[in-house]
């Protein structure tokens, strides 16, 4: 396998989709400018000898069999389904497409940095965030009566 995919693209009509995962690739140590593509004619330039990473929009996927054609004229290449959302049904496109792996935007950076480099390297990697978005700070815990009994006596 190369170090580096010789292009990453994302197969999606939406330019945030492609900001969003700029940092998880900087970690995750790829140097390719990201290109995107509508998700119908993403495909169409990809050849055998290809080493692409590739990154699929969940919401607006190709078709399965487009998918699986894919994955399987460019062995040398990584396809990655991506969303906020992954539903069952997309799920097992990818599985029955065979593609590389699953990743949800809501996972931490460092996390989907991780996956994506080991998903270059060949392992199959679906992974889950908790629902929250990696950007989004954690909510304050709620205090208790009786922290705040204890933290403050009788002044509350």
């Amino acid at each position: 396998m190369i170090n580096q995919p010789t292009r990453i693209l994302f197969a999606t009509n939406q330019p945030m989709f492609v900001l969003g995962f700029r940092d998880v690739l900087r970690l995750a140590g790829f140097d390719a400018e990201p290109v995107m593509r509508c998700p119908q004619d993403a495909f169409a330039a990809l050849r055998g000898d290809d080493a692409w990473l590739i990154f699929a929009d969940a919401r607006h996927a190709p078709a399965f069999v487009t998918l699986a054609q894919a994955v399987r004229h460019s062995p040398q290449s990584r396809f990655i389904l991506c969303g906020s959302a992954i539903a069952p049904e997309m799920l097992q496109i990818a599985v029955d497409s065979r593609m590389h792996g699953v990743l949800s935007t809501d996972l931490p950076i460092e996390e989907a940095a991780e996956a994506l480099a080991r998903i270059w390297q060949g392992e199959r990697q679906f992974r889950f965030g908790d629902g929250r978005a990696c950007h989004t700070p954690l909510p304050p815990p709620a205090c208790a009566d009786f922290d705040a009994d204890w933290m403050f006596g009788l002044a509350v």
